[in-house]
């Protein structure tokens, strides 16, 4: 009794201060719903996906003539984001889709609990599981973009809510489908799909069909609608236009410093469970029976294997957000499971779980500087920004905006996507000179780029070394503005001349 009075008062304890900390997402949130500019580099992207689709066409087109864009993810997202915004750019849009980011991120928080209270019937546990998903660098910092990462994991944990909740087919059958609309939200949410489906084929095969009928059966046939619209390019765009290369260096590094640096108790937590459930050996699976139990340890383990992708050009801290949530789900499913058990040595492991997920909490408050770093634009921010909008509204012509938000805003195409299609040209995946020569022809009235493509320099982020080339001998530097909260600054090109 007295070691389960322990284990409980560090578990409060380390609710409390996630708790506390997790106010710092009311800030964040409130400051972006309050910008109606990009606050990530994709957010106009999304928005003229989300556009394209209100007007009834594809977002996979091909690449060789303009428009230079890639849609490279599923639609689901943006199809729901078109019916919430419609055909038209305002100041309004993107307040709308990070309104259904936000509701995402609360959702899958819930989700995650529910998870948890359904296999341990413990209360403390499943509120734990939220707030160790809630209270993260990368949380803080995605949950406030208008990106497809948080709907899918919403649409992915609602999946595995039905499969663990499942006791009739239909149920089972529920599963599928969201698990199959987490996948056309984002591609790669193939991960709890595949967890589910190994555990089925483990240890209870009569319910296989009930699952994956349903899944592959809206799987597949939305892939013949999208390639069929799409005229074939669909799976181009989503497959191979996001295969890039790998950069293992930069991962070992983001692995040191994100990963290791705001986990490393969180990390230390699970190495002691695990080594907890395997002292413990075979036992009465909790509530929720042995297929649930083994999936949810497919699916961290497939969580934790992800993590390679993060090696991937262009990836970033979203990478991390569903291995995050499964291994949380994990973790305090375990630790319900130790709390639950008979036996002083299983009341001993969760005491040290639980001290050492409280040492985590205390380091979060130490580091919180570093994790709720993102920064919050500020009205200055607000006001430059309008004011380039409103200049570039002034500009007869096409416009080559950077952030496309200021393109939208202004009434104008996306003609193309900087970081993508460069990206692509360097892999030798797309032929720039199409988009080289519109330079060269000033088919631009103004160009805005965040990078200063007037300095000659070896290598660029977002431009290839030719685009820089054509910009400096075609455009010249009229201007620019920098926003102080983000600390962002932009450089605003004319043609140098007519030709």
């Amino acid at each position: 009794m007295r070691l389960h009075w322990i284990s409980n008062t560090l578990m409060a304890v380390t609710i409390a201060v996630l708790a506390a900390l997790s106010s710092h997402l009311a800030t964040r949130w409130a400051g972006a719903l309050a910008y109606p500019f990009q606050l990530d580099a994709t957010e106009g992207f999304i928005l003229e996906q989300a556009m394209t689709i209100a007007q009834g066409q594809t977002i996979y087109g091909p690449i060789d003539r303009p428009p230079f864009l890639v849609g490279n993810y599923p639609p689901l997202f943006q199809a729901i984001y078109a019916g919430v915004n419609g055909s038209k750019a305002s100041l309004w849009s993107l307040a709308l889709g990070r309104r259904l980011t936000i509701a995402s991120t609360i959702l899958a928080a819930l989700l995650m609990a529910a998870i948890v209270h359904r296999m341990t019937r413990a209360l403390a546990p499943a509120i734990l599981a939220a707030f160790l998903f809630l209270v993260s660098y990368e949380v803080h910092q995605w949950s406030a973009f208008v990106r497809v990462d948080m709907p899918a994991l919403a649409f992915t944990l609602g999946g595995v809510f039905a499969f663990v909740s499942s006791k009739r087919r239909w149920s089972m059958a529920l599963a599928g489908a969201l698990l199959a609309a987490a996948v056309y939200t984002r591609q790669t949410a193939i991960l709890a799909p595949a967890a589910c489906a190994i555990a089925l084929a483990i240890g209870d095969r009569r319910r296989l069909a009930w699952f994956l009928g349903p899944m592959l059966g809206i799987a597949l046939a939305a892939l013949a609608f999208l390639e069929w619209t799409s005229g074939g390019e669909f799976l181009r765009h989503i497959v191979a236009y996001n295969a890039n290369r790998m950069d293992w260096g930069g991962w070992a590094r983001l692995m040191k410093n994100e990963i290791w640096f705001f986990n490393r108790f969180l990390v230390v937590a699970l190495a002691a469970m695990i080594a907890a459930r395997l002292v413990r050996g075979r036992e009465k699976p909790p509530e929720g029976g042995a297929t649930n139990r083994r999936a949810l340890a497919i699916y961290a383990i497939l969580g934790a294997i992800s993590l390679l992708s993060y090696a991937k050009v262009g990836a970033a801290p979203n990478y991390v957000l569903e291995p995050l949530a499964a291994t949380a789900i994990w973790l305090c499913a375990g630790l319900g499971a130790l709390l639950n058990g008979q036996g002083r040595r299983a009341h001993i492991a969760a005491i040290v779980v639980c001290a050492l997920l409280l040492i985590h909490s205390g380091w979060c408050v130490t580091r919180q500087r570093e994790m709720f770093s993102s920064p919050t634009p500020t009205a200055e921010d607000k006001r430059v920004a309008g004011e380039l909008t409103q200049y570039l509204r002034g500009v007869d012509g096409d416009l080559m905006c950077e952030e496309p938000m200021f393109t939208l805003l202004a009434g104008r195409p996306i003609l193309f996507d900087p970081f993508i299609m460069t990206t692509l040209a360097r892999e030798a995946k797309w032929d720039q000179t199409a988009f080289v020569h519109m330079i060269e022809k000033q088919s631009f009235a103004r160009i805005v780029t965040c990078e200063n493509l007037a300095a000659p320099r070896p290598y660029y982020e977002r431009y290839t070394e030719l685009m820089a080339d054509a910009v400096r001998r075609h455009y010249r530097i009229v201007g620019g503005a920098v926003l102080p909260g983000l600390g962002r600054e932009y450089f605003i090109y004319e043609p140098a001349k007519s030709e």
